[in-house]
């Protein structure tokens, strides 16, 4: 998959069914992600803040945590983060729930390919990974792979519609991200506090 931001869009997936979890795992990687695959929803939290998932799929019913539980622990800490669910066992009341809790789909196994990856490349370009360019962040030049992981945590909320708030010490740049983040923001803007 060619990606605008010179890296490959990244996927936890999360199924506690070995087999499956394998199989999808297969499937997205040779479209070109980068797949992080958990077996259940404790680990997809403890993978999430490491990976950066651009879209997050999991199933719906898990033994520790279903995958309702983890959208709703996912949206507290990562609200741009688009969450896709994925059940054998879909009824009308499960998709219900799903949708009223913040899932970007709700798909019903056996998944087609085509539909999870029509639903993942809509899922990205609401995060803003498949609509922004380099161009965002014009004037922010860096090869520390840290630095990298802060900028791609700041495209994935500049994604988003919350209002966000730039701050940092003197001499970090601070002020350039605040200057870049409206490039790729939704509409809402970033604002640039500067600490005394």
């Amino acid at each position: 998959m060619k990606t605008p931001l010179g890296r490959r869009p990244r996927i936890v997936l999360v199924d506690d069914d070995p087999g499956l979890l394998r199989l999808i795992t297969i499937r997205l990687r040779s479209e070109g992600f980068e797949v992080a695959a958990c077996e259940n929803a404790s680990q997809a939290l403890t993978t999430v803040p490491r990976f950066l998932p651009d879209v997050l799929v999991t199933d719906l019913r898990m033994k520790d945590k279903d995958g309702i539980m983890l959208l709703k622990e996912l949206q507290g800490r990562y609200p741009a983060l688009p969450v896709i669910l994925l059940t054998a066992h879909g009824t009308i009341p499960d998709a219900v729930t799903a949708t009223k809790s913040g899932a970007f789909a709700f798909l019903t196994k056996p998944v087609e390919k085509d539909q999870l990856l029509e639903q993942i490349g809509a899922a990205l370009k609401v995060s803003g990974f498949a609509s922004v360019t380099e161009d965002w962040r014009a004037g922010i030049i860096t090869r520390n792979p840290v630095m990298e992981e802060r900028l791609s945590q700041a495209l994935m909320a500049a994604g988003s519609d919350a209002p966000l708030l730039v701050t940092g010490q003197r001499a970090t740049g601070r002020a350039r991200l605040a200057l870049a983040m409206p490039r790729a923001s939704a509409p809402g803007g970033v604002r640039d506090r500067k600490r005394s």
